[in-house]
């Protein structure tokens, strides 16, 4: 099977001189593409190749340097009276679900109103209250001063939090994204693969 040399396929002629190891062709990269794929398919199996030269170019497509923040790391800053700030697991957007800890506390989880968005601005709170024997009510709340609502949540325990405030703020989690360089080498395996079976099952010339 010789190498690719031209291309009609309904988007115009072009040519691709591989001989004596020099390459000289006048296609632009679609049909390039289209001539790769009509050279690695077998004859009668070329019909194959549109699909797969909408496959590899998805690929390529997909692999856009697209980032996505999927989760968002919540910081929190004292303000007044305290020195270690709370902490709180990694949220999502919208109506976040919190699990806070300060101190000694680790405080049942509470979600956030459905209107919060990360780039709002945030306070937040935490009281002790006495109980009888020997039990304190410790409440913590957010505030989203944007938007004014507040999401609070009460943990009764034998310890308490100290009264203080501060401010919160939401912080994107990016995670690296496939290039498009590995994508298309993704593509080309794949089609290799396929075109090693495919010939496989071809019949044999007598």
């Amino acid at each position: 099977m010789g190498p690719p040399q031209n291309s009609t396929n309904g988007m115009g002629s072009c040519f691709v001189d591989m001989s004596w190891r020099k390459a000289h062709h006048s296609c632009n990269n679609v049909q390039v593409f289209r001539l790769v794929f009509d050279w690695m398919l077998p004859g009668r199996y070329r019909k194959m190749r549109k699909s797969l030269w909408i496959g590899l170019a998805l690929l390529v497509v997909s692999g856009a340097p697209v980032v996505y923040a999927d989760s968002f790391t919540p910081t929190f800053t004292c303000t007044i009276n305290c020195t270690t700030p709370p902490t709180a697991l990694d949220v999502t957007f919208p109506s976040p679900t919190m699990i806070v800890g300060f101190g000694s506390l680790t405080f049942p989880s509470f979600s956030l109103d459905s209107s919060n968005l990360p780039g709002d601005q945030y306070q937040w709170t935490s009281i002790s209250v006495s109980l009888p024997l020997f039990e304190f009510a410790n409440i913590f709340s957010v505030k989203d001063v944007t938007r004014n609502t507040s999401s609070v949540v009460e943990e009764i325990a034998p310890s308490f939090v100290i009264g203080a405030n501060g401010s919160l703020t939401f912080t994107p989690v990016t995670a690296p994204e496939p290039s498009s360089v590995t994508l298309m080498l993704a593509g080309v395996g794949l089609v290799l693969v396929m075109r090693k079976r495919i010939g496989r099952r071809l019949p044999q010339a007598s």
